[in-house]
């Protein structure tokens, strides 16, 4: 029997599970450093939805004042009104011109009345580019976390296929020692 050609067999087998498991071990390298990578990201991806979304409770919060704010304008208006009224019967009945203060103070009602809702429409507008940051970070954050999955299967991949590896190194190596000795023995 020709022990020799079995040998270089169990020899080629040997070095080719060497290579493969080197192969492996590289891309298991290379995918834990991706996976560092991605968890890294995904962690400032957490970290920017938290500031994101305490900004738009931030907003939440002042548009809730500011409804407040709004009745308690309507209620100076009215106490404005009222006021008024009484001013005028005053006026009337000391025989002076009279004027209303309702009329006196509505260009600046008007101004202020302007102006605050300028306001109010930047903050609503900062509220709805903060829920599409909130939005478009956890869209983000799916993303990545989908890809640290693929990158945790590949991982598994890659140790599953170098332990493979590693058992036909093993088997190749018991072949080279059985046929060495065989080699040995027939001469």
């Amino acid at each position: 029997m020709d022990y020799e050609y079995y040998y270089n067999s169990a020899r080629s087998r040997y070095y080719e599970a060497c290579s493969e498991m080197n192969a492996c071990e590289g891309r298991g390298i290379d995918l834990r450093n991706r996976r560092q990578q991605v968890m890294s990201r995904i962690n400032q991806i957490n970290i920017d939805i938290g500031k994101a979304e305490e900004t738009l409770e931030t907003l939440d919060q002042t548009l809730k004042e500011s409804e407040g704010l709004d009745q308690s304008i309507l209620a100076v208006t009215d106490k404005l009104g009222k006021a008024s009224t009484d001013f005028i019967a005053m006026v009337t009945l000391s025989g002076v011109s009279n004027r209303s203060m309702s009329d006196a103070s509505a260009a600046s009602d008007l101004a202020a009345r302007r102006g605050l809702d300028g306001v109010l429409g930047d903050i609503k507008a900062k509220r709805a580019a903060q829920v599409a940051k909130v939005t478009d970070l956890k869209t983000r954050l799916r993303q990545a976390e989908a890809e640290l999955q693929d990158i945790e299967a590949g991982i598994r991949a890659a140790d599953s296929d170098q332990q493979y590896w590693r058992q036909r190194k093993a088997c190749a190596s018991y072949d080279i020692e059985y046929y060495r000795r065989k080699m040995n023995d027939a001469a």
